[in-house]
């Protein structure tokens, strides 16, 4: 009777510890600073670019080159666009809707996932494109 008993307290524990170990927080995405983003795109080296701004900022601050719009609104919609299997930069003006957008993306499986400001990186004078307009929620855009 005593070693039934033991027996279920020490499954309570560990299923405890399973369970509330399975809710702990996601690991924060890596944010990069302007010098590391400029780097980056200067390399040569593949990686996603996802834009999560609305078209009419990214109109009218701009953005990188091979770009991918997916508004933070739209994206746990449209995450079957988004490759696993690359380096995943996430950019908006101050990183804050970068930030919940690769908490979204961690949540869903991705692993390579890091956050830019793209207001910090122009106030640094590296260059930036202005797209033309191409109506909401637009994809990928290549200058």
């Amino acid at each position: 009777m005593r070693f039934a008993r033991l027996l279920i307290a020490l499954a309570a524990v560990v299923g405890t510890i399973l369970f509330f170990g399975g809710c702990s927080r996601q690991a924060e995405p890596r944010r990069l600073t302007p010098e590391e983003l400029h780097a980056l795109v200067e390399s040569g080296q593949p990686f996603y670019f996802l834009d999560v701004r609305d078209p009419i900022e990214i109109e009218t601050l701009g953005t990188l080159p091979g770009y991918v719009n997916i508004p933070l609104s739209q994206l746990e919609r449209r995450l079957q666009e988004v490759p696993q299997n690359m380096r995943i930069v996430v950019a908006c003006n101050r990183a804050v809707r970068a930030r919940r957008a690769a908490q979204i993306l961690l949540k869903h499986g991705y692993r390579n996932v890091e956050i830019c400001a793209l207001r910090e990186y122009k106030a640094k004078g590296y260059p930036m494109f202005r797209p033309e307009r191409r109506g909401e929620g637009s994809s990928k855009q290549n200058p």
